[in-house]
């Protein structure tokens, strides 16, 4: 068992709030002022899903990426999923803290996270989200996607290839949806998810590969873990899938 605010004090080590954007919520999303912690439950987002194997888990902490709360809510209601999943949560004493922003832009944060699984050298920063760097090898265009299924256990990739370039050694990327950054590096792939249909017309030069939002995030629960490792607190690791079912 350790002491909730020691809790919050790693995570925040690890990814500074300050670094958080305007727009983000990151931080507290329910605190019920619960100064112990005996059992942490990690996830990449507070689901109803995830609050549910919580709560049956006995857990006293949710610890995601994504925040729980984002739009405004003017009154609470079960019939908000949002709330629902909030009034899950209180009636079972589990608080929620999230890190979402400042865990993307910390220094070994998703997007290095990212970069590393991918075994990408001479990693470089582009702007607050987008990290460069290159592959160990010139890869066919082939080669690399089958290479991303393996390394990030993702079934599918949505490929834009308006040049119908094949070849690949110079990769830019950005966790979750970073479509927005797709032109920020002069590099032969950007790597995100959520690409939306006028960014992909815009992708020109680039070949652009949409992994998928959760395949992208998916292992900061890993990251998460580690920041706990060797410390005096039993971890519950969330079972989740993308909401997505290809057919």
């Amino acid at each position: 068992m350790l002491k909730t605010k020691e809790i919050i004090k790693l995570i925040e080590d690890f990814a500074p709030p300050e670094l958080a954007e305007d727009w983000d919520n990151s931080g507290w999303q329910i605190n019920l002022g619960i100064e112990h912690t005996k059992k942490i439950c990690l996830a990449l987002s507070p689901s109803l899903e995830v609050v549910k194997q919580a709560a049956q888990e006995e857990c006293d902490l949710i610890i995601t990426h994504h925040p729980l709360f984002f739009d405004k809510i003017n009154k609470f209601s079960t019939d908000n999923i949002t709330c629902k999943i909030a009034g899950i949560a209180i009636q079972n004493n589990i608080q929620i803290y999230s890190a979402h922003t400042n865990m993307d832009k910390a220094p070994e944060g998703l997007n290095h996270e990212l970069a590393q699984r991918l075994g990408l050298k001479n990693l470089f920063q582009i702007n607050d989200f987008v990290i460069q760097g290159f592959t160990a090898k010139e890869y066919s265009l082939d080669e690399f996607i089958k290479y991303i299924k393996k390394q990030l256990e993702c079934e599918t990739i949505r490929v834009i290839n308006p040049q119908n370039k094949t070849t690949v050694n110079s990769v830019s990327l950005c966790t979750g949806s970073g479509s927005e950054f797709s032109n920020s590096a002069d590099t032969d792939v950007f790597i995100t998810g959520d690409v939306k249909f006028h960014n992909a017309l815009d992708a020109n030069n680039k070949i652009i590969l949409d992994i998928g939002h959760f395949e992208s995030e998916k292992f900061v629960v890993d990251l998460f873990e580690k920041i706990f490792k060797n410390k005096d607190i039993q971890i519950f690791i969330a079972k989740e899938k993308s909401p997505w079912l290809t057919v």
